[in-house]
């Protein structure tokens, strides 16, 4: 965290009583990512009266991709960061608590690649990652490196480690739904259009895209979690100065079909030492981060292709640009340096801007997509000094929607599922209860036979759900389902996205 009690070039005024109640808020969070619904969850679990604003969709950012393979962060353990490696994988187990169905754990085939790092390196620092492991990720029965992936079995390094497979678009809007029942309020769709400073609060104009129209709102705290949209916010409507900035990177993920079935992952190590994994993902295979030096086609052409020679060096499918089946490419907000000191700062960073007692502006710079929790727990300690009476703190590593499973068993939960709905699909039951959980239950309350799903749009897509993601999920059109809350985009012909986009 950065305190900044120096004057900045947002101005002040008197307009801590001209407040309507109804519409001041404690706290107002701008950000529908995965840092601004958690700082959302922790901030309403204080007892706090809180206020999420979006100007899209939830889970449309950077840190909204359909899958990630995510853990302790291995770069870490290479500065030697031990304790933020554990930290990392004792979040993750946190995280597989809350949502089961979102996080789960899978074996990782390292690849060596003496370009990068020398294979007695290697093996020695998994040896310690595996030693700084959260027990509770790592698998009961080991399972057996994958070798008939590999052209050549001798770049596996003899020795697997545990990450998480994670589903962090449907994980924020799971955070959101929590966050709902416990008396918060989400605006998506909405644009802060401006922004006045008193000493007690903050006034916001805002402005709903689909009608254009304008209301005020007050909140004590404002919290600015708008990633790689945070200069622009900080500058244009704030009007307020910091020392950190954000630095936006561009980074994306290739999707290709896999001709058989993977049961673990891979990592691969690039000339320039950076780690790129291959993770399934359905029935395809997912390989992240590429990442271009800038927002141009050619930039990215570059990266993926780097990437593409890399592949092709360790594994029997061979890939070329017409395999890839889909290619999506975000711009991640990475923390960048002080003003005042030319060190570039990676991690994220919590700054309080407070100048002259004014109301209180807490901004998240950076993105960690597996502490996040953590950060909000911190953000929120930081500004409780704002108000005379502490709040009550819930807990915040309860169950999320979805996440509650009999006797934590998904699979007979499943099977349960399967044979309760036998004129269903298992295979459609499945997708449900991996996006869903528990919650599918909910999907299915009204349904008794295949005709009480509706319509059949497409790819296992029928009415029932799209009603369900409409009703419970804040969808509002036909790319909120298929790229952001089912991942059925990949698989939608021109002529299915049409029929859907007709529902709206």
């Amino acid at each position: 965290m950065i305190p900044f009690e120096e004057n900045t070039h947002s101005s002040t005024t008197d307009i801590d009583t001209a407040v309507n109640e109804q519409d001041t808020y404690d706290v107002v969070v701008v950000g529908g990512g995965i840092n601004g619904v958690s700082m959302l969850l922790e901030a309403c679990s204080r007892g706090l009266k809180s206020l999420l604003i979006q100007s899209d969709d939830l889970a449309e950012g950077a840190s909204a991709n359909p899958t990630a393979l995510v853990g302790g962060n291995l770069r870490q353990l290479e500065d030697f960061c031990f304790a933020d490696v554990k930290s990392n994988f004792d979040e993750l187990a946190i995280a597989q608590q809350r949502a089961p169905h979102l996080v789960r754990p899978i074996p990782v085939l390292p690849l060596n690649n003496p370009e990068a790092r020398s294979r007695s390196r290697l093996r020695t620092g998994i040896y310690v990652y595996n030693k700084l492991t959260n027990k509770k990720l790592k698998y009961k029965i080991a399972i057996a490196p994958q070798l008939e992936l590999l052209r050549d079995p001798s770049d596996f390094l003899g020795i697997q480690f545990t990450e998480c497979l994670t589903k962090q678009a449907r994980m924020i809007i799971a955070i959101a739904q929590q966050a709902t029942l416990r008396g918060a309020k989400i605006l998506p769709h909405h644009k802060v259009t401006s922004a006045t400073r008193g000493k007690k609060l903050w006034q916001l104009g805002t402005c709903a895209k689909s009608t254009n129209e304008n209301s005020l709102i007050s909140a004590r705290w404002l919290i600015n979690c708008s990633g790689c949209f945070t200069n622009t916010f900080l500058d244009q409507t704030l009007h307020v100065k910091t020392r950190a900035k954000a630095r936006v990177l561009v980074s994306g993920q290739l999707f290709i079909k896999a001709k058989q079935a993977w049961r673990t992952a891979a990592m691969m190590q690039l000339g320039d030492k950076s780690l790129v994994s291959a993770s399934p993902f359905g029935d395809q295979i997912c390989i992240e981060p590429i990442v271009a030096e800038d927002e141009s086609e050619e930039a990215k052409d570059t990266a993926i292709e780097q990437v593409i020679e890399q592949w092709n060096r360790y594994f029997k499918q061979q890939l070329t640009r017409d395999n890839i089946t889909h290619c999506r490419w975000s711009l991640t907000a990475s923390s960048d340096s002080l003003n005042e000191s030319p060190k570039e700062i990676t991690e994220c960073l919590l700054d309080l801007n407070n100048p002259g007692n004014a109301a209180p502006l807490l901004s998240l710079f950076g993105l960690d997509t597996v502490k996040h929790r953590r950060f909000a727990e911190q953000g929120l300690d930081i500004l409780e000094v704002f108000t005379d009476s502490p709040k009550i703190k819930y807990e915040t590593e309860s169950t999320l929607p979805g996440g509650h499973f009999p006797g934590g068993d998904i699979h007979a939960f499943t099977q349960e599922l399967e044979l309760a709905h036998p004129y269903i699909e298992k295979t459609l039951i499945q997708r449900w209860v991996r996006t869903y959980g528990s919650q599918t239950t909910k999907l299915l309350s009204e349904v008794r036979k295949l005709d009480d799903l509706g319509e059949h749009i497409g790819q296992g897509l029928y009415e029932a759900e799209v009603e369900y993601l409409v009703n419970n999920e804040w969808v509002c059109d036909a790319q909120s389902i298929l790229w952001r809350r089912t991942y059925l985009g990949m698989k939608f012909s021109d002529e299915q996205i049409t029929r859907l986009e007709a529902r709206f």
